[in-house]
């Protein structure tokens, strides 16, 4: 199971490598022991290395994690403290507090200088003292707290160019170009230059990084280039980098793999969004072939979802017989999920309306109005909101069709 969570990472999947860690944990559970840990372990490590430090509720994530390998009864004084880092990165001081005490209670040797400061400074920020401690012992900590440091100072928004260039240039003289621990150092010195307003040199920097990367890994399927989708792009970008990431994932972790459904959500999206529907298309006809399993009112719902997504954007493109097929798919999976009424006539108004046939987009319409009038209280009913909410599109329809005098007479 190691070898699977390497060989996501290896192309840049992180969830898929998380997926593969829980299932090492599930495995493991049953024996105990060390190789339990060490599973418990490598997922806590893949969720913090790999969090998004903007994002607190990814960070809650990781440290839920370190709470469970802590929580293991061989866990060790190490353990505890890559929880108070985690902590700390989650805005959670006090916890961090009581991890650090219990690394403390578990091995009261070990030097643990820059987590105490850490925890210190994190308890009052805009204590300058306690600032000037922790940059103090960040100047001469190993590159492992060094980065953790860089990453709570960058978060906080804290000016820390020293601290992030020392960890760029230790790294970039050990490590590869396409190193992922490198391309976090280039990330972290990144933002220190546009927390102190010089954006320009935060963009040449990057790009540097990113042209010495591509020279570095000419092949355009070499799957270490997945460091690159890190470099900041144009909103155009984001297509070819998603139509990357699939190509990515299917050449190297199999093109029916489980894998590929993050990336390809992420482009169905992004193609969405850029009005490529053709492209969206050919990505969630391959998505719900991976969503097809599953009976939980969670896996339908998934399948709802995609469904929408699909039909619309058929319609978007004139193909009207895959969108109604289409809407067929989604009808069987909506009597699974609570309070959703079939047939779909709203999703079918939309297609007659897209091909001209507005006689029977206002039929799906009256339709849906008797549909809700007919459907169980409170949600539905002649009173309901969704019911009234239901006779305004129709109305709304009628007009569009040119049928005043019915839409008038519609209350």
């Amino acid at each position: 199971m190691s070898d699977a969570i390497d060989r996501a990472l290896a192309v840049g999947e992180v969830q898929w490598a998380l997926r593969c860690a829980k299932a090492a944990i599930q495995a493991a559970a049953r024996a105990g022991g060390p190789p339990h840990l060490e599973a418990l372990r490598r997922h806590a490590d893949v969720m913090t290395t790999h969090a998004d430090d903007t994002d607190l509720p990814d960070l809650a994530r990781g440290a839920a994690a370190w709470v469970a390998v802590t929580q293991h009864a061989l866990a060790t004084a190490e353990d505890s403290e890559a929880l108070a880092w985690a902590w700390l990165l989650a805005f959670k001081p006090r916890k961090a507090k009581a991890a650090l005490e219990a690394a403390q209670a578990l091995d009261a040797t070990a030097e643990r200088a820059p987590l105490v400061c850490a925890v210190a400074w994190a308890q009052r920020r805009t204590d300058p003292k306690r600032l000037g401690a922790l940059v103090a012992v960040a100047a001469t900590c190993d590159n492992v707290d060094l980065e953790w440091i860089a990453r709570l100072l960058v978060q906080a928004d804290v000016p820390a160019l020293p601290l992030t260039g020392r960890l760029h240039t230790d790294r970039a003289a050990h490590l590869d170009v396409w190193d992922p621990r490198l391309a976090r150092a280039v990330g972290l010195r990144v933002a220190s230059y546009r927390s102190v307003g010089e954006p320009a040199r935060a963009a040449s920097l990057l790009a540097d990084w990113a042209r010495a990367c591509a020279e570095a890994l000419p092949d355009p399927s070499d799957a270490r280039r997945h460091v690159l989708d890190l470099a900041e792009g144009t909103p155009q970008d984001a297509l070819a980098r998603a139509q990357r990431r699939v190509e990515r994932a299917a050449r190297h972790l199999g093109a029916s793999s489980p894998a590929l459904e993050q990336p390809l959500a992420l482009l169905a999206f992004q193609a969405r969004h850029a009005g490529e529907h053709a492209v969206a298309v050919d990505a969630l006809l391959q998505l719900e072939t991976l969503r097809s399993k599953g009976s939980s009112a969670q896996a339908h719902a998934s399948r709802c979802d995609l469904l929408v997504d699909l039909y619309q954007s058929l319609t978007h493109l004139g193909r009207f017989d895959e969108s109604f097929a289409a809407i067929e798919r989604y009808e069987r999976s909506k009597p699974h999920l609570p309070l959703h009424l079939v047939p779909d006539h709203h999703a079918r108004a939309q297609v007659y309306e897209a091909q001209g046939d507005l006689d029977r987009m206002v039929e799906e319409h009256l339709a849906a109005v008797a549909q809700y009038e007919a459907a169980p209280p409170p949600v539905y009913g002649p009173t309901a909101n969704n019911t009234r909410l239901c006779r305004g599109w129709a109305r709304q329809a009628l007009e569009r069709a040119g049928r005043h005098a019915e839409a008038k007479a519609l209350s």
